[in-house]
């Protein structure tokens, strides 16, 4: 089973890349989110395929959080084990996702639109299989993948790769 370590600074957060923007360009306009990272609590079964056939790419592990020790699952310890565990998800605005189910709003999300399309789909389906802890964002694991700074064996990157690379991920 998955252990989690620390909990990680998300570079792709709205109020980071705001900072960031800001320092970048002295200018003051306020940057509009793009995503939405949300976690969902299935009760049943039901729900939890309701989420599961919505289109959202789920993950049962919180994104924002380094991967202490690596495993096929994670549950979290505040829930019952018999108890389906909270699923999280990067959604983008505007996109629907089954609102009966409870949900939270973790933060929101800016990820700028620098990849045409087809690559965005295409280091969406790399980054699922290989997620890294410190990212809430398939654009920000694509990036390293085209630095040839991926993990090798597809399991996640140690959590001081993550960081490091994040912020070389965010350069045009």
């Amino acid at each position: 089973m998955m252990m989690l370590g620390q909990e990680q600074q998300d570079p792709y957060r709205i109020d980071i890349m705001q900072q960031a923007y800001a320092n970048i360009t002295g200018a003051k306009e306020q940057l509009q989110p793009t995503h939405r990272y949300m976690r969902f609590l299935p009760k049943a079964e039901e729900e939890y395929d309701a989420l599961k056939y919505s289109g959202l790419d789920l993950f049962d592990f919180p994104l924002h959080y380094e991967i202490a020790q690596p495993g096929d699952h994670y549950h979290d310890p505040s829930l019952p084990a018999e108890a389906i565990t909270w699923q999280y998800a990067v959604i983008p605005v505007g996109q629907a996702f089954p609102e009966s189910i409870v949900h939270e709003l973790l933060y929101e999300v800016f990820i700028p639109d620098t990849m045409p399309m087809a690559a965005r789909r295409d280091c969406s389906n790399a980054w699922k299989s290989r997620p890294c802890a410190s990212l809430a964002t398939p654009m920000s694991y694509c990036r390293m993948e085209q630095r040839g700074c991926s993990p090798t064996n597809g399991t996640p990157a140690a959590p001081s790769w993550c960081g490091t690379m994040c912020a070389i991920s965010m350069s045009p």
